[in-house]
């Protein structure tokens, strides 16, 4: 047995938890806030007792509950430990021989800028200090002037604000959909990411000198250029520098194309030859591409790679005295599990060898999953009391009045029906929708030009119409061209449409533009002619849709058109099998393309007899543009207090008759701690308490428990019972804290930060 967990499965737990607040998931949270009255001794309100895991310690929580506030999903968000970036501080790099997150020993591996990006240190250049900040939001690596690597991971939305903290950066789980915010910043990086590569190479023994090596250029006038090349052999001009001995370098040194064409290749010296009129011949193991006379070339001690992957290639960073301080990436390569570094070296000693290892990236990328990257292992809840405009919920009001001292998270909780274990809320609460484009709609453009319209416009090209400003800018693909032989009879263009409505157009006000070039076609459109397009009784609520991919079925509940047919949202229950989105994926070129989701298509009904499908038209296709959930608009907070409808039984109610935590009592001791008192009239009153110890009944007189247990004028005429069921649900956090005021002059919330 042990009590180690790896950081993978405080991720995963963390996850787990986060997921389980959605609306689907059959469970339901809520924040609790507890404890009017002040702490007793031992203990005071400046030191309030530790929280116990105890049966007793739940059931006297239960007890002096003030309300449930509601926790959904978009209240909670998983996150790491924030460290800022700082100047001049040092920074730890990844290292996949590290344990990052050692308890006690957490290493400083990734930091967030005051422009709230986040980046990954992949080299920190040998421990030196950070003094430039990074501020790169690409894929690509950024290296800084100081010599650090950093690796963007994605920039916190304004919208999470709230759940940054000092202590605290939350992470979003991102799938590869289509975003129109900061989020596709971070969706970039992990699409791009790559897989198994080595990013790092570190040096961890500085051997001897290579005075072979030709690192520099003799001058800036002389440089080492080639002077023929034939495939794999080359030959050189017979500078100074370079050794005259036969084979000298054969097998234990590279060229390495420093400038010009080709740069960036390299390949192992395996013959070396001078001739007597000093003509120098280099065969190379490899051809390199592109190479010309104009290419500058550089001799590096040979830097070989072994391992399972392929494809990555490092040249050594030597100083003046050409001694290897370091290593500069050429390509990280992919999909390496384990790699060697071996830097060769003639005849070398132990003491005089450089001895480096290569640092291999998470197995899918640097940025491919943030969560688990940043080793995330807690979970924060935000729980907002009083907005920005200081505004309450009106079923908080009263009880938000009061200083609180508890706060803790119930799982489960039920509605105060009779004893009726009721949950609050159900998965009906959710409300899943699919945004769908236009799969048939289809536009006949009449133009009278004298352009060449198959150059202009030529089939399968984008042509838009109006302002790109305009989100309902017309734009389509071309489908076909019907060129009209007689100037004075209009050419039809067939577009498929995507996007808002083509005009006709008497004049070059509104004229079709290739979308790729800015081409204008000059001319008039005589006449549009449009087919197929969505309107308000395309889909009908209680009618079905299903995936022509996947054969998934939904029901509509709702549908939502755009004022030009070519879009819409459908709003849908009793969803069967899973809808295949729109996502960005990465081509063999490494291009990041939209990959679109499948096409969808309604239907009434399914014909028993032959199993076709029934009340389908062509404009009753689309294609899925995004899938998604909302939850809908529910009660925020619910009142576990316990509210006592009294009247004078004699006289009237004097106005500071109870005040906030005053005990209560009836004639059998059962007591309470009152919470709000407010006069409806001179002889009516509502009282507010919790902290019962048993049942208060109808026609009981209130005592005030204090020295003299004054006996007052205040009976109880009816009593309504708390909105939910005390003591059932299961109480999986606590915490007791100093007491919380409440203020009518800010905004309020609760943030709770569980770590696992």
């Amino acid at each position: 047995m042990t009590d180690y967990l790896k950081q993978t499965l405080k991720t995963d737990l963390c996850m787990s938890f986060v997921n389980s607040f959605a609306a689907d998931s059959g469970d339901n949270y809520f924040l609790f806030l507890g404890r009017p009255s002040a702490w007793t001794s031992p203990y005071d309100d400046n030191n309030p007792p530790p929280t116990s895991d105890t049966l007793s310690s739940d059931l006297e929580a239960w007890r002096n509950m003030l309300a449930l506030a509601k926790i959904n999903k978009n209240n909670v968000i998983v996150g790491a430990t924030r460290y800022d970036w700082e100047y001049n501080s040092v920074f730890d790099q990844f290292d996949d021989a590290i344990d990052l997150f050692e308890e006690g020993n957490e290493r400083r591996f990734y930091c967030m800028t005051d422009d709230y990006n986040v980046y990954k240190c992949i080299s920190n250049n040998y421990g030196t200090a950070s003094t430039i900040k990074p501020t790169a939001v690409t894929s690509e690596e950024q290296i800084t002037a100081d010599g650090y690597v950093w690796k963007f991971l994605f920039k916190i939305r304004e919208e999470l604000y709230d759940f940054v903290t000092t202590d605290f950066i939350p992470i979003e789980k991102l799938e590869n959909i289509i975003f129109n915010d900061e989020r596709t910043l971070q969706n970039n990086v992990r699409i791009a990411a790559t897989p198994s590569s080595i990013d790092n190479v570190y040096l961890y023994q500085i051997g001897g000198s290579y005075p072979l090596a030709i690192t520099k250029d003799i001058s800036t006038e002389s440089k080492h250029t080639l002077t023929s090349v034939n495939e794999n052999v080359i030959t050189v001009f017979p500078s100074e520098d370079l050794d005259r001995t036969n084979d000298i370098y054969n097998q234990y040194y590279e060229l390495y194309i420093a400038e010009g064409p080709g740069a960036g290749s390299k390949s192992v010296i395996t013959d070396y030859a001078v001739s007597e009129d000093d003509v120098i011949t280099i065969t190379l193991e490899d051809v390199l591409d592109g190479i010309t006379t104009e290419s500058v070339y550089r001799i590096y001690p040979r830097v070989k790679i072994t391992g399972d992957g392929s494809n990555a290639s490092v040249i050594p960073v030597m100083n003046d005295e050409k001694i290897i301080t370091g290593f500069t990436i050429l390509n990280g390569g992919t999909n390496y599990h384990y790699a060697t570094i071996d830097v060769y070296r003639k005849n070398a000693s132990y003491a005089t060898k450089t001895l480096a290892r290569a640092i291999l990236s998470p197995v899918y990328g640097h940025g491919y999953d943030a969560i688990r990257e940043l080793g995330s292992s807690m979970v924060m809840v935000f729980v907002p009391l009083r907005n920005a405009e200081k505004t309450v919920d009106p079923d908080a009001a009263t009880i938000l009045a009061n200083d609180y001292r508890q706060i803790g998270i119930i799982k489960n909780a039920f509605y105060n029906v009779d004893g009726d274990l009721t949950p609050i809320t159900t998965p009906d609460a959710l409300k899943s929708f699919i945004e769908i484009e236009n799969a048939n709609s289809k536009s006949y453009v009449y133009v009278l030009t004298t352009d060449d319209i198959e150059t202009i416009l030529p089939v399968g090209s984008l042509v838009t119409q109006g302002s790109d400003a305009n989100a309902y800018q017309a734009r389509g693909y071309v489908e076909s061209i019907t060129v009209s032989e007689d100037t004075g009879t209009p050419s039809i263009i067939t577009i498929t449409n995507t996007n808002g409505r083509f005009l006709a157009s008497s004049s070059t006000t509104y004229p079709l533009v290739n979308g790729s070039t800015e081409t204008e076609l000059s001319g008039s459109i005589s006449g549009v002619v449009v087919t197929d397009i969505f309107d308000n009784e395309t889909f009908l609520v209680d009618n079905y849709i299903i995936g022509t991919t996947t054969a998934s079925t939904a029901k509509i509940t709702q549908w939502e058109c755009d004022p030009y047919g070519l879009s819409g949202t459908l709003y849908l229950t009793d969803i069967k099998g899973q809808f295949r989105n729109s996502y960005y994926s990465k081509n063999s070129n490494g291009e990041i393309v939209l990959v679109r989701g499948e096409k969808v298509v309604g239907y009434s009904s399914i014909n028993p007899e032959t199993g076709q499908l029934e009340g389908t038209s062509p404009s009753t296709v689309g294609i899925i543009k995004s899938i998604g959930s909302v939850e809908a608009e529910l009660k925020q907070f619910y009142k576990v207090t316990t509210t006592l409808n009294i009247q004078a039984s004699s006289g009237t109610l004097a106005s500071d008759l109870f005040e906030v935590d005053d005990l209560i009592q009836n004639s059998s001791e059962v007591q309470a701690t009152v919470i709000s008192y407010t006069l409806t009239s001179n002889t009516t009153a509502v009282l507010e308490v919790t902290g019962l110890t048993g049942a208060f009944a109808v026609g009981e007189v209130l005592t005030l428990v204090e020295d003299t247990n004054t006996v007052t004028n205040a009976s109880i005429s009816s009593i309504e019972s708390p909105e939910v069921l005390p003591y059932y649900g299961d109480m999986i956090y606590i915490q007791n804290v100093t007491p919380i005021t409440a203020s009518n002059d800010s905004e309020e919330h609760i943030k709770l930060i569980i770590k696992f």
